[in-house]
This record gives C-alpha cells, structure tokens and sequence, in this order.
C-alpha cells in the first residue's frame, strides 16, 4: 500500500509537470504569434523605400515613356492609367510582395515622384513616412494602394490624388 501511494504521487507529479510544459510551450508558441502579427504596421512603408533604393536607375530616367511601353507594363498587373498631368519618365513591372506591380516615375512640377501602384496591398487610411532621406505616403485605393514617395514632400499628396483618381483595373474599364 505504501508503494501503489508513492507511485500514484509520481504519477500525479510527472502528470502535473507535463501539463505545465505544455502550457509553457502554448504560451510561447502565443507570444511569438501576437509578436508577429502585431509588428509595426509600417513594414510596408519601409519595403517600399527598400524597393525605391534597390532601384537607383529609376531616378536617371529623363526622356517620357512611351505609351505602348507604359501600356504594356501595366496590363502585366492588371492596371489602366486614365489622364494624369504627369510624364511618365521611368516604367517598370515589378515583383513586390509576391505580384507584380507597376513602379512608375513621374515629372511634377517640381521634381520626380515614384509611384508604386500596390493593387494587393489594402491600407484603412493614409500612411506617411520618412525614411532614408525620403518622404513618403501610401493612401488607399479603390482596388489595393498607392505608394509615392518623393525627396520633398511637397507635391506628394497631389500625386497621390491624381494616381488614386487615374488608376483603374483592367475590370473597371470603360
């Protein structure tokens, strides 16, 4: 009797010290969780910038896109451009995020303004940023977001405006 006492208090022990661990591992698998997806919301913000950088030759650009170039690297995402009163100097079909999206340069008034049209990637509202020597804003969009980012922030929401209004999908169509 005292033998079966003391091997079922082994056993309660042993019972209790597994549920223990296995409430320690639930618990850590749910820290790293709420860690993940509670991470600052401006990762996409600074991919953007990391995109922008990683493409110096976008910013040399001088001479206008032509509209059949234009054209064609938009319709690899989906994407029509109505009327902007933008030149389009640099044009590009972009793997980003897992799609392919249009990284368009345009002449302002004032400078050039990168535009990433993110069909893929839905903002609630609009998102401004600074980041390694630029100024930046992504705004929702009909279907997904607009990034533009610029040196200056001055015409940034101007653009932003614009593109939002220009951009369509291929579905939206007239």
């Amino acid at each position: 009797p005292v033998a079966a006492r003391a091997r079922a208090r082994r056993r309660a022990v042993v019972g209790r010290s597994g549920w223990a661990l296995a409430a320690s591992i639930l618990l850590a698998i749910l820290a790293t969780l709420a860690v993940w997806t509670l991470r600052p919301s401006n990762s996409l913000a600074r991919e953007v910038v990391a995109h922008v950088i990683a493409e110096p030759q976008s910013w040399a650009s001088k001479d206008a896109v032509s509209p059949r170039a234009l054209e064609e690297i938009l319709r690899k995402s989906g994407v029509i451009l109505g009327a902007t009163p933008y030149s389009v100097v640099y044009a590009s079909s972009c793997w980003f995020r897992g799609h392919y999206v249009p990284h368009l340069v345009v002449r302002t008034s004032h400078s050039l303004v990168t535009v990433l049209i993110l069909r893929n990637e839905k903002v609630d509202a609009r998102q401004t940023f600074h980041e390694d020597g630029l100024a930046g804003a992504i705004v929702p969009a009909a279907q997904g977001s607009i990034a533009v980012l610029g040196e200056g922030s001055a015409q940034l929401d101007d653009v932003a405006e614009e593109m939002r209004v220009a951009v369509r999908g291929a579905a939206e169509s007239p």
